[in-house]
């Protein structure tokens, strides 16, 4: 994924993913655009196969990809922004992320509110201004208790059993009817 290699190892690193669906989020994406373009962090904005990157108009510490897989990007990065599917939001848990999320639909909003809970983030309503943008990422980088929720959560996450385990348990429990 010769797509994206991090420029500025020094700042911050916030990434952001909403949906590989089409949800609708294209104006919310330029208001992120727009709103992390103007802080000192690198930004990587995934847009999913539904949204064409040409649609949006990113600042010089952009770049926008259609897809990254988690692992090459999540294990550095410093605040998730999503719309809290539940794929995105495991990732961001288990790579020890804290997340901004956006509900947009679905059972996103439930998702969020678990996220917000838990401590590991922040939800924000999905027709937030800019400038509210803005403060909320830097308030979230900057908080390092939530940081640390979002490492010790995952953390806790490795003493659970893993997919396999999981259906392999299920596949016992049906062998035995």
């Amino acid at each position: 994924h010769d797509v994206w290699r991090r420029r500025m190892p020094q700042r911050p690193l916030v990434v952001v993913g909403l949906s590989t669906s089409h949800q609708q989020q294209v104006p919310l994406l330029q208001r992120l655009c727009d709103a992390l373009g103007a802080l000192e962090i690198e930004v990587l904005v995934t847009t999913g196969a539904a949204i064409a990157p040409e649609l949006l108009t990113p600042a010089a510490n952009t770049t926008l990809v259609r897809f990254l897989p988690h692992e090459l990007v999540l294990p550095e990065t410093d605040l998730l922004v999503t719309h809290a599917g539940h794929g995105t939001v495991m990732a961001g848990a288990t790579h020890g992320v804290p997340m901004l999320c956006f509900p947009m639909g679905r059972d996103q909003p439930t998702i969020a509110d678990r996220v917000v809970r838990l401590g590991l983030g922040v939800a924000m309503d999905p027709e937030a201004p800019t400038a509210e943008i803005r403060r909320a990422v830097a308030t979230s980088i900057a908080d390092l208790r939530m940081r640390a929720r979002a490492r010790d959560f995952a953390t806790s996450l490795r003493g659970h059993l893993g997919l396999e385990d999981a259906v392999g348990m299920v596949e016992r429990l049906v062998a035995r009817r």
